[in-house]
C-alpha cells in the first residue's frame, strides 16, 4: 500500500482485499464494469459505483453471471473488493455466524471500510504491536467500534499483516510482523487538486 500511495500521490490508502496468495480465487471480481471472476458463493463482495458509493453483494445472491452483469450495468459498478463479510447494513450488525475468511472470532489486526452517509466514509484499522503496546481484536469488536461512530454500512477488508493505512506516504499503523504484504487491491482517495494547489 505504501508503494502504491507513493506512485499515485494518494491522500489516503487502505489495504484492500486479499494479499498475494497463489490459488486463492474467490468472489466476484469486477474491473471497469467487466466481470473477470465469477465465484458468487465464496465471499461477500463490495461493489464500488462510478459515483463512489458501494453496494454489498452477499454470497449466493446471484445464481448466474448474466444476472450479475445486469446488476453491474444498472448500478454503474466500476470495480469490486473480494474479502468480507458485510458487517453492518442499515446501521445494524450484519455479522454472519460463520465466514470462510478472516477468522472472525480470533484476535487479529483488523481493517474495515464503512460509511456514515453518502460519500462520508470511515476507515478503521486496528493493528498495534509495538514495545509496551499490544492491541488486537475480534471482528465483532471492530464492528462495535464502527457502530459507536455512527457507521451505517461497513465491509471487512483483509486484516492481519495485510491491514495497512497510509496517510500521504506515511504508514500510520504498526504493520504486523513489520513488513507490508503485496496485495491484490487497495482503496485509495485522491485529490482533484494539482500538488502545487494542495500545498
Amino acid at each position: 500500500p505504501s508503494d502504491y500511495a507513493a506512485q499515485t500521490k494518494a491522500v489516503l490508502t487502505l489495504g484492500g482485499d486479499f494479499y498475494r496468495y497463489p490459488g486463492r480465487f474467490n468472489g466476484i471480481c469486477v474491473y471497469e464494469g467487466q466481470i473477470y471472476r465469477f465465484e458468487p458463493d465464496t465471499s461477500d463482495c463490495c461493489f464500488v459505483t462510478d459515483q463512489g458509493d458501494f453496494l454489498y453483494v452477499y454470497r449466493g445472491q446471484f445464481r448466474t453471471q448474466e444476472e450479475c452483469e445486469a446488476f453491474i450495468a444498472e448500478n454503474h459498478v466500476r470495480f469490486s473488493l473480494c474479502f468480507g463479510p458485510v458487517v453492518i447494513e442499515n446501521g445494524e450488525n450484519a455479522m454472519p455466524a460463520e465466514y470462510r475468511w478472516g477468522e472472525i472470532y480470533d484476535y487479529y489486526a483488523r481493517a474495515l471500510f464503512g460509511r456514515r452517509e453518502e460519500c462520508h466514509y470511515i476507515a478503521l484499522d486496528v493493528n498495534a504491536r509495538a514495545p509496551g503496546y499490544f492491541h488486537l481484536v475480534t471482528l465483532w469488536d471492530a464492528v462495535d467500534a464502527l457502530q459507536r461512530h455512527g457507521c451505517t454500512r461497513a465491509y471487512a477488508l483483509d486484516g492481519g499483516q495485510t491491514a495497512t493505512i497510509v496517510l500521504g506516504e506515511e504508514v500510520l499503523n504498526v504493520v504486523q510482523f513489520g513488513i507490508e504484504r503485496e496485495m491484490s487491491d487497495v482503496i485509495f482517495f485522491a485529490s482533484a487538486l494539482p500538488p502545487e494547489v494542495e500545498g
